[in-house]
Parts: structure tokens; sequence; C-alpha cells
């Protein structure tokens, strides 16, 4: 499956990987901000030369990958799109980063983010905006938005990405790619730098990592590499995709107990909506949301495991 990620990333040897290719295209993008030239060649190099001893090769061997910002990486500068962080170069890998280079991805860039991963666009005060590279007048969305933008500029094979209310999802919409937001606890989420300091490879509060890339396989190949037992979950020995005919599973919240009050029409809409759910036959929960919202995050976790 690696072949698909290939096919639209100006194929060459990969000690030639993209160097034309980005010099012509990123500046009027702006999607990878940071970058381990020397580091990716030599990876390159040796990946060559891995192919002409007849080794085995990993899942991802000799593909360009790139690393949303907001995830360390050994070697590279990590800001988390915050000037607060300074030049804090990562020391060591985020777990999911690790395990792309274990399969023979070439790490070689991170991609651009808005502060903190906390928007629908991509711009910060430290590296600028980032535009999509279908109309470079117009945002790729966020807050993966210089991951995807990067695919859609054929400068990378594959992106990782992360995602809590659309940042995965809203700029793969934007740039015309695939992305996938993982349920929680299945990929691991160590390293990250989104409102955590640099070094500390803290874990997000409720986001979750997923891939990004060209192709609804490529994520089905990023998804086998990511997942498994995590620092957060070790017992998670492995997963799986539930087999056909596994009820699916929806979640509704009410403003019961809320002083916002809503039309008629909206108000009513979810029950209706909930009401042909379940004639469909998916299990579909609900609850009443809670003025001091003390539970929110345990039921948006309960929800993002369903």
């Amino acid at each position: 499956m690696f072949l698909t990620l290939l096919a639209h990333t100006q194929p060459r040897t990969s000690d030639g990987t993209a160097d034309a290719h980005q010099e012509e295209l990123d500046p009027k993008v702006n999607a990878i901000v940071a970058r381990d030239e020397e580091g990716a060649r030599a990876a390159a190099l040796e990946a060559d030369r891995t192919v002409s001893r007849g080794e085995p090769l990993g899942r991802l061997h000799g593909v360009p990958v790139t690393i949303k910002d907001s995830l360390e990486v050994a070697g590279m500068r990590t800001t988390g799109g915050s000037a607060r962080w300074g030049m804090h170069v990562s020391t060591s890998d985020a777990e999911s980063v690790a395990r792309l280079k274990n399969d023979g991805a070439i790490v070689f860039g991170k991609s651009n983010m808005p502060p903190d991963a906390r928007d629908w666009q991509t711009y910060n005060d430290v590296y600028g905006t980032t535009n999509n590279p279908w109309d470079p007048t117009r945002g790729p969305g966020g807050s993966s938005g210089g991951s995807a933008a990067a695919l859609a500029a054929g400068l990378t094979g594959l992106a990782l990405g992360g995602d809590s209310a659309g940042s995965i999802r809203v700029p793969a919409h934007f740039c015309d790619v695939y992305g996938l937001r993982t349920s929680s606890g299945i990929v691991p989420r160590y390293g990250s730098v989104s409102g955590h300091a640099p070094g500390t490879l803290a874990d997000f509060d409720v986001a979750v990592l997923g891939p990004l890339g060209r192709h609804a396989d490529n994520l089905a190949l990023g998804l086998d590499i990511l997942a498994g037992a995590t620092t957060t979950a070790p017992r998670l020995g492995g997963w799986s995709c539930p087999p056909p005919g596994r009820p699916l599973c929806g979640a509704f919240g009410s403003r019961h107990g809320s002083k916002t009050r809503s039309a008629p029409s909206t108000a009513s809409w979810p029950r209706s909506c909930r009401r042909r759910w379940k004639r469909c036959g998916p299990r579909v929960p609900s609850w009443s949301r809670a003025r001091d919202r003390s539970g929110s995050k345990k039921r948006w976790l309960s929800m993002n495991r369903c």
C-alpha cells in the first residue's frame, strides 16, 4: 500500500526525495515549517542501502512523512504554534512518531498549526499563515491544516495529525484529502506540546492522534502502524475493526438544566434525529447537560469509545 503514498509524491530515489518540488510549492503554501534535511537525507540513503542489501523492509520504507508541530520529533524544533516555547529542539520522539520511524518512515518535517491546536484555521506568530494549495487565497482549515495542505500539494506521503473537534476532519475536507479521527485510547498520544511545556512528553486532554493521506488505503496502513497498547492504555493488546453488523453507537445531548433557550424547531431536531436513529438499530444513549459541567469530559470520552 505504500506505493499509493509514493505515487503522487514526485517519484524519485530516496536520496533525492522532494527537494525541488518543495522549493517550488511550499513557499506559496507554507505547510511544512520545520525540517531536518540532513537527517532525512541520511535516512533516505540508508533506506536505499537496505533495499540493495535485500534486507526486510518496513511497511513505510522510504516514505516521506510529516508530523504536526504539536508533537515532539527528536532533533527538530517543536513549538505547538506558540512563540512562548522559543527555540526548543526536541531530544526524543513522541510515541506515535517513533512507531512511524520504526516501520521505515522518513520523518523530514513538521507541519504548521494554530497556537495550541485551538482553531479551525492555520496561522501563528511563529510561522505565519498556511494557504490552501488548491487556492492560495483560501485557508486549509485547522488545526491540522499544515498536514492536509502538505498532502494536497504533494509535499509528503503521509501525515500525522491530531483531532478533538474536527482538527483532522475539517482540513481534510478543505484540502480534498483523507483524514481519520481515531477513537480514544487506540493511538498513543504521549509527546504533545499543546498546552504543555516541550520536553515533558505530556498527554493530550481529550484530543486523539490519527493519520492523513491521499487515499483511504493510506489511512488503513497508517492506523495499522500507529495503533496498539499505549502508555496511557497499557492493557490494550491490539485493536480491530468491529465485524460487519455490529450496531452503531451515537450520542445526543439535551439542554435540560441550561439557561440557553433554542427555537422550537431547533430544540426538537435532536429528539427527532434520535428517534430515527433508534429505528435503524444503533444504540443511542442520551444525557442532560449538567450546569456545572463536572462530568463533561467523562461523557465526551465515553461517547468517543462507543
